[in-house]
């Protein structure tokens, strides 16, 4: 395991999520980007060089397959009481009145103070450089890749079409890989009077689409990433 450097590092923690990447990097370029894996649902997972019993849920042993798990259909929807006010942390102490999954990334009539935030991946079916469009009322963002995941703002948004406006498009693009899962978040809200949103995109070999069939995926485990 020296020449990928796992021997390396510094616990067996390390190690043992370093080997987990290795093998879903493997899977992806397999064609399995569908699946994810969880750490969590290891039967021993390290804790720096320990494995802690009491905090091991899986007390019954291995199960098949685990800790692969195949993402759903969609991405997962949360929607909030109020209005984001293009703080883009709003949503982690916001209150949650609704949750689901959605195929299509549209809402025809946002209400008054209320904002959505979507979570999940991208799979895009060619190797090119992809448009991510947003067009809302109010203010929308939204984000692909390791920035979806952590460390999320403004400044680094794909898609900022933020602020207090009448519905409005905006866009960003993207170099993507065809068949790898993308992690993918997008915000949007209403403060007041009527609201909307969609998500669309599109490359030079596809035309500017709102279908996302087959491309988009949330993890059933944690609703989301």
């Amino acid at each position: 395991m020296s020449a990928n450097g796992i021997s390396t590092l510094a616990t067996k923690e390390l190690k043992q999520i370093a080997k987990l990447d290795l093998a879903a990097t493997k899977r992806a370029a397999d064609g399995n980007a569908r699946f994810i894996y969880d750490i969590t649902q290891l039967p021993n997972p390290y804790n720096g060089n320990l494995v802690a019993p009491d905090e091991n849920p899986n007390t019954g042993g291995l199960v098949q397959g685990r800790p692969w798990v195949e993402l759903a259909a969609g991405l997962y929807r949360r929607t909030y009481t109020g209005y984001h006010g293009e703080d883009v942390n709003w949503f982690a102490t916001a209150t949650q009145t609704a949750a689901t999954a959605d195929s299509t990334l549209a809402i025809a009539a946002t209400p008054e103070n209320t904002s959505v935030q979507w979570l999940g991946y991208f799979v895009p079916a060619t190797t090119e450089t992809y448009t991510f469009f947003t067009n809302s009322d109010d203010g929308s963002y939204l984000w692909i890749g390791l920035t979806a995941v952590s460390g999320f703002t403004i400044g680094n948004a794909i898609v900022d079409n933020g602020g207090s406006h009448a519905a409005q498009e905006r866009s960003g693009t993207i170099a993507l890989t065809a068949g790898v899962r993308y992690a993918i978040r997008i915000q949007t809200g209403n403060g007041g009077g009527p609201g909307s949103h969609a998500t669309s995109f599109s490359t030079p070999t596809i035309t500017k689409t709102s279908v996302f069939t087959g491309r988009i995926f949330y993890n059933p485990i944690t609703n989301g990433l």
